[in-house]
């Protein structure tokens, strides 16, 4: 068992070394995902005695090549030096080049960043919700669902934007008929209940979405519970003009209101 464990680990680490002699070599002759590949080793010790001028070196040699992965991820490592203000605005600057190579991440971090505050640290004086909206409709247009959905919201406040409800319900249509995104499946039950979606009220495109996030394995707790209020919406509307039917005298056929929405 013992002469097992020492060919085993003889094996390994032969296979390790040839892996990084291969990354090294596609990195000499300018791959860049081979120089981020050699970064990260270094930087955590993977198959490599940890390093971490060899894992700048690397990160460096990268970000020559203007790669946008590399420049967002040596970014979103620079901007998690919270505490330090210089480190900190390379990373930004870093983002920056990868978004304007239109790198979706790079994009959704530096739109993160500008709306976050009250942290205490470094990314609160970079707060700012215009460009937090600007990055997110990047990525929107790129067809992220998570930024479409931010976008969305942010066009229907008005939050760092002009407030524009049709294209805000447009966007999170998009999120949620193209993409799945469960939070913008809730607010599209939202938009056909309230009539925003249709220009009128539509109770069962509404019951549609609610059932859709109530019913999906991957909805979370909170996101059931909102889908059996809006479904609870939904029936508790549908019974209103039930009754307004009735207090106003119409004959209907017998069946019309056969209809069972929840338990």
């Amino acid at each position: 068992m013992r002469l097992f464990l020492v060919l085993f680990l003889c094996l390994t680490s032969s296979a390790v070394s040839g892996q990084v002699s291969k990354l090294h070599s596609r990195a000499e002759n300018g791959d860049s995902k081979a120089m981020l590949e050699l970064s990260e080793k270094y930087l955590f010790g993977l198959g490599v005695k940890k390093s971490d001028d060899s894992s700048r070196y690397w990160a460096d040699q990268a970000l020559k090549t203007d790669d946008p992965e590399a420049q967002y991820l040596v970014g979103v490592r620079h901007t998690a030096s919270a505490f330090d203000m210089t480190t900190f605005s390379k990373g930004i600057d870093l983002l920056k080049l990868s978004a304007a190579q239109d790198f979706t991440d790079a994009s959704l971090k530096l739109s993160e960043i500008y709306r976050t505050k009250g942290t205490g640290m470094v990314t609160d004086r970079f707060f700012d919700l215009k460009l937090s909206f600007k990055y997110s409709e990047a990525a929107a247009k790129q067809g992220d669902k998570e930024a479409l959905f931010y976008a969305g919201e942010c066009l229907l406040a008005g939050k760092g934007c002009t407030q524009n409800d049709a294209l805000g319900v447009k966007y999170i249509s998009e999120s949620a008929s193209k993409k799945g995104y469960l939070p913008a499946c809730l607010r599209m039950g939202d938009f056909h209940l309230s009539g925003l979606a249709l220009g009128e009220i539509d109770p069962f495109g509404a019951l549609e979405w609610y059932t859709y996030v109530l019913n999906h394995r991957r909805s979370n707790i909170d996101q059931r519970a909102a889908a059996q209020l809006g479904i609870h919406e939904v029936d508790r509307l549908l019974r209103q003009w039930q009754n307004m039917i009735f207090q106003a005298g119409a004959v209907l056929p017998q069946n019309t209101f056969d209809y069972h929405i929840r338990e």
